[in-house]
């Protein structure tokens, strides 16, 4: 008998080693690996911002221009996109997507040159900068035609209507500044928000815009008065924007009396009618002169500490009487300074005068109601008949 003997082919065989990471939580988990080998690493450590977990560096991401990791650029947003420019052209950074506030070419690009003997056109048609940016008021907008050429320069809202033709026509090349004030076609005024500025080549069928943004709390710009002299200067204002306003003559910017007005025709004190009849001037020290009063100095007056008179001011003026050798027929005077509501702060009262007198009198400064930084009162002499005056200014 033969016995025979012989293997299955369903006989089963020993299974391969392979070594790896065997943590399906980890980045490199290998569903192949039958003997963990600690080469696993995880997304905590090496995931990078656009969420590729491995170890080789040349693989990681990178911020598009828009910010977006990985991204291709497409995210950016054109239209909030503008170049910070202060009121002198200076250029302070970006807001929003930097990059995108202008497709135009730059100054270098257009190689501008001055209007001097020798000049050369620009070598490209470009809006060049608006300044400022933002603006409240106006901005100023630069720009370049490279040839002679039918042009247009509009501003669009971001919707892409037209707001403004700011400048169209045939024009010779150069370099050219335009102003826009910030209102519609029909003069109103838009509303804060970006806007677009296009300039059209109309030969050329090409255009270039420029972002500009209207904003009435930039802190880009300031407008205002800048004009030291009027009620509302602004010390911080850098371009002037028509808005000033001035006292009325002979009043400050409060209203309040603070100018050289005298009496009327019957010389009754009123501080909204002129005179130009002020003081009664004489010749000091000589022979007889008949009533006068000569201007009161220093005049306007500052306070100053007086010895025993205190924080006062010193107030010098010199009067005249008819002279009377026999000392017979004196004259009686008085001398009051009263402000604008015929109040007296000052008296001088002489039954006796005759001919001429100096004084210097010094009034405490208490006496003394100071409207802001000054205020007028008025220094009238009286003696009979005669009547003179005469104002006086009193600072602080």
């Amino acid at each position: 008998m033969l016995l025979l003997i012989g293997c299955s082919e369903d006989t089963p065989t020993q299974q391969e080693n392979i070594y790896g990471c065997t943590d399906n939580n980890a980045c490199n988990f290998n569903s192949n690996a039958n003997i963990f080998d600690n080469s696993c690493f995880y997304a905590i450590d090496w995931e990078d911002n656009c969420g590729v977990c491995d170890l080789v560096p040349s693989n990681d991401c990178t911020q598009d221009e828009c910010g977006v990791w990985g991204g291709d650029n497409s995210a950016c947003n054109t239209t909030t996109s503008i170049q910070l420019v202060d009121v002198y052209g200076n250029e302070i950074g970006f807001e929003g997507d930097q990059g995108y506030h202008t497709n135009c070419s730059t100054l270098e690009d257009c190689s501008i040159r001055t209007n001097t003997p020798g000049y050369t056109p620009p070598a490209c048609s470009s809006i060049n900068q608006a300044f400022p940016n933002p603006f409240n008021t106006i901005t100023n907008i630069n720009f370049t035609l490279a040839q002679s050429l039918e042009m247009t320069l509009k501003i669009f809202d971001m919707d892409m209507n037209e707001i403004k033709i700011i400048d169209e026509g045939y024009k010779n090349p150069g370099v050219y500044l335009i102003s826009w004030d910030g209102t519609h076609q029909d003069g109103s005024i838009v509303e804060d928000g970006y806007y677009r500025i296009i300039l059209n080549d109309l030969d050329e069928d090409s255009e270039c815009y420029y972002n500009i943004k209207k904003d009435s709390n930039s802190t880009y710009y300031n407008y205002g008065c800048t004009d030291e002299l009027a009620c509302n200067y602004d010390p911080e204002a850098i371009i002037g924007d028509n808005s000033c306003e001035w006292a009325q003559e002979n009043f400050d910017c409060y209203g309040n009396f603070n100018g050289i007005t005298e009496t009327d025709e019957s010389g009754n004190y009123n501080i909204d009618e002129s005179d130009p009849f002020d003081w009664c001037e004489f010749e000091f020290n000589s022979s007889d002169t008949g009533f006068g009063l000569n201007p009161a100095y220093p005049n306007p007056l500052a306070s100053q500490e007086w010895g025993p008179f205190g924080q006062s001011y010193q107030l010098c003026y010199q009067f005249s009487t008819p002279y009377d050798p026999t000392w017979s027929n004196l004259n009686n005077l008085n001398i009051d300074i009263i402000n604008n509501e015929g109040q007296s702060i000052y008296n001088y009262n002489d039954n006796y005068a005759n001919g001429q007198t100096a004084i210097c009198a010094y009034i405490p400064v208490a006496d003394i109601e100071i409207i802001e930084n000054s205020t007028i009162y008025r220094m009238v002499m009286t003696s009979g008949d005669f009547e003179c005056h005469g104002d006086i200014q009193f600072n602080q």
